[in-house]
């Protein structure tokens, strides 16, 4: 009577060999692209700065930037290359909105927003405004009214 059971090794061989290489594979780690845009002071005023850069922060050189203008659709698109360090950047108009874009050679792409606005100026306050503790000075000041007119006063009717 002939045996009719395969050796252990022989059934269990293929996933085994299969397990085991693909344990010892070269891995082919995937990158992404990580953009970083928004408004800098300059030697010649204000403008749109950014940075690119892969997901292992190695600089991406050399890529497509596109920047729209969202605020004032009727300009064009302006596209420039990243420079070898992965920086960019263009003059901007304050107050508008913009979609910066970066597109890779290998497909990737990654868009920001943001509001061309300068920081704050110095001092804690805005160009164009009071400061904000003068404003909740005066209504603290403005709370304290009603109080002194609602307050129990000797010889008052009730």
């Amino acid at each position: 009577m002939r045996d009719r059971r395969r050796p252990l090794l022989s059934r269990y061989s293929v996933p085994l060999v299969f397990l085991l290489l693909v344990q010892w594979q070269p891995a082919a780690w995937g990158h992404g692209m990580h953009l970083q845009a928004g408004t800098a002071k300059t030697e010649v005023g204000w403008v749109i700065k950014g940075q690119l850069s892969y997901s292992d922060d190695s600089a991406a050189a050399g890529n497509y930037i596109q920047v729209e203008n969202l605020s004032r659709p009727d300009f064009p698109a302006l596209a420039l290359q990243t420079r070898e360090d992965g920086s960019f950047q263009l003059p901007g108009l304050p107050g508008d909105r913009y979609r910066v874009s970066a597109h890779g050679d290998e497909g990737h792409t990654t868009e920001t927003e943001f509001v061309f606005a300068p920081p704050v100026a110095e001092g804690g306050q805005h160009d164009d405004g009071w400061p904000v503790y003068v404003i909740l000075a005066l209504l603290l000041l403005a709370s304290l009214l009603p109080a002194y007119w609602l307050r129990e006063r000797p010889g008052r009717p009730e």
